[in-house]
């Protein structure tokens, strides 16, 4: 179960002509065959997915900015989570690295099913540390908008 993402790209990349960079991190629907087989009937509709935010940024696409789509869901691994856990919202009702219910707190696996700490280790280097860009360092979008976006001319005018 290393190769998470074999089946399918872990992301889409709209290339861009500005330098902005769209990340939609929960867009995925994908689910790797491993991992459905484990998850309850509910969860393999994936029902915590960012629906047609593709349709919501058509906008961003024309004025030229990048977009990164995920295409797994956030039940692989969700991708606006620290890689060590850590709770963005300490004291709230928050989902982890590797969601084990749904928003909704209904379960994502079937009974024993779930994801132990090696499983959530391979998942996290097979795909959240080695593919989704923005989460390299603190400088990661720059490079990732410098790699996918040509740099901008200025045009400069001379006075009269």
């Amino acid at each position: 179960m290393n190769n998470w993402h074999q089946d399918q790209p872990p992301f889409v990349l709209h290339a861009g002509t500005e330098p902005l960079l769209v990340s939609t991190p929960y867009v995925g629907t994908y689910l790797p065959p491993a991992l459905a087989s484990r998850l309850t009937v509910e969860a393999r509709r994936v029902p915590d997915t960012d629906w047609h935010l593709d349709r919501l940024y058509v906008f961003a696409k024309e004025m030229g900015a990048s977009i990164l789509m995920a295409t797994h869901s956030r039940y692989v691994v969700d991708l606006n989570r620290p890689s060590d856990n850590t709770s963005l919202y300490p004291g709230q009702s928050v989902t982890t690295l590797c969601p084990l219910d749904t928003f909704d707190d209904a379960p994502l696996y079937l009974e024993g099913m779930a994801p132990d700490a090696a499983g959530i280790a391979a998942r996290v280097s097979a795909y959240w540390v080695s593919v989704w860009p923005s989460h390299l360092d603190a400088g990661a979008e720059p490079a990732v908008i410098a790699a996918v976006c040509p740099p901008r001319r200025r045009q400069r005018t001379r006075p009269g």
